[in-house]
């Protein structure tokens, strides 16, 4: 077993000092690893058969992993908004909150090393919150539900970060609202925009109902 790792550090070391050895990349998918791995094994030990299998597989995931799709913004479950905008570049409402969960999205992303701008800079925004257009998706960003009938009528998503949405906000709204008691229940939320339109990814897992409950 000592040889065997004197062998692997031997080739990290060796990596460690090619040009461009550490790149960041985007989150695979959740499955991606694991069925990798078995592709891997049939390059490795596998017949030329399962060889042939396992390269034409791992390439095929590789292309998927390529053109897989990444979340435009993220919500956290206080309601702080990180996103991306079609310039590329990554903004943020209140810098100092959400960190780790900030972080953990840009590390999806692929941007380790990103810069996060303040909103406030941005023409979009002002005192009263944002409106944004994420990949031809409006988000409206606004602080309490008493500015919400503006903000339903020319956003598809709208997301309130202080205080619940009433009965009647919610019935006389069109768009989609976000709001403290819906992160209640779904917790940190992955924005993806695609052809058929907003995608929402819940980080927090349906809890399993007991009988007794």
């Amino acid at each position: 077993m000592g040889q065997g790792l004197e062998q692997v550090l031997w080739v990290a070391e060796r990596i460690e000092g090619l040009p461009s050895a550490m790149l960041n990349i985007k989150k695979p998918l959740a499955n991606f690893i694991p069925v990798y791995a078995i592709c891997f094994i049939f390059v490795c030990v596998g017949r030329l058969g399962l060889k042939a299998v396992g390269i034409a597989s791992a390439l095929a995931l590789a292309c998927v992993w390529a053109f897989n799709p990444t979340p435009v913004a993220r919500i956290s479950a206080d309601g702080h908004v990180t996103w991306q905008s079609d310039d590329k570049d990554y903004h943020s409402l209140n810098q100092r909150a959400d960190r780790f969960g900030r972080d953990q999205f840009l590390r999806g992303q692929g941007e380790v090393n990103a810069q996060v701008l303040k909103a406030q800079n941005l023409d979009q925004c002002d005192s009263r919150g944002c409106v944004l257009t994420l990949k031809g998706l409006k988000i409206a960003l606004i602080e309490t539900p008493d500015m919400a009938a503006e903000a339903c009528e020319t956003s598809a998503i709208v997301i309130i970060r202080k205080h619940r949405a009433g009965p009647r906000t919610r019935f006389l709204c069109e768009a989609e609202i976000i709001d403290p008691a819906t992160l209640v229940q779904s917790g940190s939320i992955d924005l993806y925009v695609n052809k058929s339109g907003p995608v929402m990814k819940t980080v927090k897992h349906p809890q399993r109902q007991r009988p007794w409950d």
